[in-house]
């Protein structure tokens, strides 16, 4: 079989050594060379004649009998066409019939045509090949009476066959759908509905729908649509409730079926009087522009319409814009712009979403577009909903290669929105939607013109009085709406600064203000005390603190003003309500005393007195900055911020040079053991760490801390030697540490209640070692520290530590 040919078969009863089989009987007469066996038995089972058994038995005439038809696909493709013969080739009983089919596996073969187009076409044979070998067909195929125009001439004829004929199609979209029976006396009809139906299909998927005219057992073919003649079949009848859509040819009548919107669109074009060529070249276009879609998604029918017939207006604006968002970047590219053009061309104003995206689209270079037109467009339909309460987008559109022209007409467009009639009257909402607009597509409205100047006035007097004011900070003219209504609101709050009206809006749109840069200003000290309240407590300090270091900066270049400018913010935080116990201890810590307001200090005392009862590190931090200013009249202050000198003053000592000198270590000792406990308690690791470089001074130091009970810190400090202990890794760190523990320990003077919490610390030496590192590594460590003792009696001290289990000495492991 050449490649433009079909394979081509004949089937009918043979006499004896006329067919391909042995012997006689109905068999395959005669196939080309290009059907293989697989191909024959595909048409033997699908494509032959099927003789009515009631007309055989009646003795109808043979000139009776009608056509039959088929097409199928299963081993490629294959179109028969039969006709029943009468008598049987040996013998006189009736009953031959002769179907002559064509073959393929190539769909391209049937080009543009429709199977069903193929019915009476002068290409069948009518009687048996003289030989068993018959050619391919390799001719063109040749459409018989259904040809585009006469079915469509069909349809058109009677107003009863576009419903049916939409359940019809809309059953066959989908490969899964009903098995269809027609229901005709005549065969011609039922290959009308046939033929119909498929038109309206792609050309593939027309090919996938197999069907015979007509078949004896209807309810039971194998194929996807059969006719059935109502004499041989008389219960088959639309309604019956068969389990199949039964649809009668000559009435129109049919089972329901739910219709596509697809099927709906294509019977409508094809009832109604549009060109028949232009239908079909859409379905066949809609065919490449739906890869990618659901099944029965009609946008791209829809788009391919739109592209066959570019003069007629989108009807379907939704299923194009569908169809944009979901094509292949190839198909965008080829076809997006018609489609966008279409869309943009059509009735009513395109929906902003679809706007938006195509002006992505434009930007990213993925539509080749007028990105002018789709500015504009949306611009249009931004202000549109902008004036209908609708909501606007607050990002901003990426920049665009825009004309003069079209950025002058953008800000003409805005301005006539903001400036309908107002009157005097501002619509605050509407004027924050525009606004933000104007921002949004990069439209400036500066230098505004004299009406958009007084305008920008109106609002910033309204907004001042608004109580859901909008963010000017995200409007175009925002800066200079900002400045108008501080401008007014400054000259409110000089004229009348107590008054409650004034001060609410001084605190309520402080945020919007930002900071303020001159002190003269008479909103500066304000705006400041109402930021201060405002913020969290850390970001408060914070901000307190850069206020307090920028009028430290100015003092040092004038110190009246920096006097003034501390006066004036400690005045305003009280003024405001700002200050609270964080802020006035942070101010009596930053500020020298004399320019501390009084009121402030009452609030430092009070936090002061309640931290001395239960003194932590931050309040250490506080004492240590206030110096000599420590409010009087707490002795438990007093004794804290006087621990917390003189400790102080011991780590000074203890990490300089004279630490060696016997004057400087008396004074080091005398200064940790008369500072307060609980001082010492709260800087224990700096204690710890000072005292751990030195052994000697370690151990007249736990000599000779006063003796003060549960009071004492010297448990807590021993504690900590422990801790730190178990947090070495180097076997070395820990022999030096265990060293420096059994130095106090040994020392002559050191209370025996003392050498006892030293003593349960390093007994505990081993097995923090075994859990850490196992019990030789703690075995290992004892050993060395007594190497390291030397001495036999303090080797025996060392040992004596460790008890003693059933005369052997204790081990640990882990």
């Amino acid at each position: 079989m050449t490649e433009t040919a079909f394979g081509r078969l004949l089937y009918t009863d043979c006499a004896p050594g006329t067919g391909r089989s042995a012997g006689g009987g109905f068999q395959v007469q005669a196939q080309s060379p290009g059907v293989d066996s697989q191909q024959a038995s595909f048409a033997v089972g699908w494509l032959l004649y099927e003789v009515q058994n009631a007309w055989l038995a009646a003795g109808r005439p043979v000139a009776d009998f009608p056509p039959g038809f088929a097409h199928a696909g299963a081993e490629g493709y294959g179109t028969a066409q039969g006709r029943y013969v009468g008598k049987e080739a040996v013998g006189g009983r009736m009953g031959n019939h002769l179907a002559d089919c064509l073959l393929t596996r190539d769909p391209e073969r049937y080009g543009t045509i429709r199977p069903a187009q193929l019915w009476q076409s002068p290409l069948w044979r009518a009687d048996p090949w003289p030989t068993r070998d018959c050619p391919d067909f390799d001719g063109d195929l040749e459409i018989g009476p259904l040809n585009l125009e006469t079915v469509t001439n069909w349809a058109r004829e009677q107003v009863e066959r576009g419903p049916a004929l939409a359940r019809l199609l809309s059953v066959l979209e989908d490969p899964k759908g009903q098995r269809v029976v027609i229901v005709s006396a005549d065969a011609d009809e039922a290959m009308r509905w046939i033929a119909a139906a498929t038109l309206l299909l792609a050309q593939r998927e027309a090919l996938q729908v197999s069907f015979k005219v007509f078949s004896g057992a209807p309810l039971r073919a194998q194929q996807r649509v059969v006719a059935a003649t109502p004499e041989v079949n008389p219960d088959l009848r639309p309604g019956a409730g068969l389990g199949v859509f039964v649809l009668d040819a000559a009435t129109g009548r049919s089972d329901e079926a739910a219709t596509t919107a697809r099927a709906e669109f294509l019977v409508a074009k094809l009832t109604g009087d549009a060109d028949p060529y232009d239908i079909v070249d859409a379905i066949d276009l809609a065919s490449a522009l739906g890869a990618g879609l659901k099944p029965g998604d009609a946008s791209a029918l829809q788009a391919a319409w739109t592209l066959t017939r570019p003069d007629d207006l989108a009807t379907d604006p939704a299923a194009l814009s569908n169809w944009l968002r979901q094509a292949s970047q190839a198909l965008l590219r080829e076809h997006g712009p018609a489609i966008t053009e279409a869309l943009l061309s059509g009735p009513g104003r395109p929906p902003g979403d679809l706007l938006r995206w195509l002006d992505a689209q434009v930007t990213a270079g993925e539509l080749e577009f007028d990105h002018n037109v789709i500015r504009t467009r949306l611009l249009d339909s931004e202000i549109g909903d902008a004036l209908a309460d609708g909501a606007i987008p607050d990002a901003g559109l990426p920049n665009a290669a825009l004309t003069d022209q079209t950025r002058r007409d953008a800000e003409s467009a805005l301005t006539s929105a903001l400036l309908r009639g107002t009157d005097g009257k501002i619509d605050q909402a509407e004027a924050d939607r525009l606004l933000r607009l104007a921002r949004r597509h990069g439209i400036s409205l500066e230098p505004p013109s004299p009406s958009v100047r007084k305008f920008v006035t109106e609002l910033a007097w309204a907004w001042l009085s608004s109580e859901k004011p909008g963010d000017p900070r995200t409007w175009a003219l925002g800066v200079l709406i900002i400045d108008e209504a501080r401008a007014e609101l400054a000259k409110r709050y000089a004229e009348v600064p107590s008054a409650p009206g004034v001060r609410e809006t001084v605190r309520r749109l402080a945020s919007f203000f930002g900071a303020a840069k001159d002190p003269d200003d008479v909103l500066y000290w304000p705006l400041q005390a109402v930021r201060v309240s405002a913020l969290t407590a850390d970001r408060k300090i914070a901000y307190l603190r850069s206020l307090l270091a920028s009028a430290s900066r100015l003092r040092r270049k004038d110190a009246n003003l920096g006097a003034r400018a501390v006066r004036e913010l400690q005045e305003a935080l009280l003024d405001w309500g700002a200050v609270n116990e964080a802020v006035a201890v942070t101010i009596i810590t930053e500020v020298s005393g004399s320019q501390v307001n009084p009121e402030i200090y009452g609030y430092a005392r009070s936090w002061l007195a309640d931290k001395a009862r239960n003194p932590d590190q931050e309040l250490l931090t506080v004492l240590a900055s206030l110096g000599d200013r420590v409010p009087s009249g707490s002795p438990e202050l007093a004794d804290l911020a006087d621990g917390n000198r003189k400790l102080t003053r011991f780590l000074d000592i203890t990490s300089g040079d004279k630490i060696h000198e016997q004057r400087m270590r008396s004074t080091a000792i005398k200064l940790v053991c008369e500072a307060s406990p609980a001082v010492v308690r709260l800087r224990a690791d700096e204690v710890v760490e000072a005292l751990s470089r030195d052994p000697d001074l370690a151990a007249d130091t736990f000599a000779r801390f006063p003796a003060r009970g549960k009071q004492s810190p010297v448990g807590a400090l021993i504690a900590l030697a422990g801790t730190r202990f178990g947090e070495l890794k180097d076997p070395e760190d820990r022999v030096q540490c265990a060293l420096w523990l059994f130095h106090i320990y040994t020392h002559p003077d050191m209370p025996s209640r003392r050498r006892e919490m030293v003593a349960r610390e390093i007994r505990q030496f081993p097995s923090v070692i075994s859990a850490a590192s196992g019990g030789k590594s703690a075995d290992k460590w004892r050993a060395e520290v007594g190497e390291r003792l030397g001495r036999d009696g303090l080797r025996d001290q060392w040992e004596a530590l460790f008890p003693r289990h059933g005369g052997l000495t204790w081990t640990f492991r882990s």
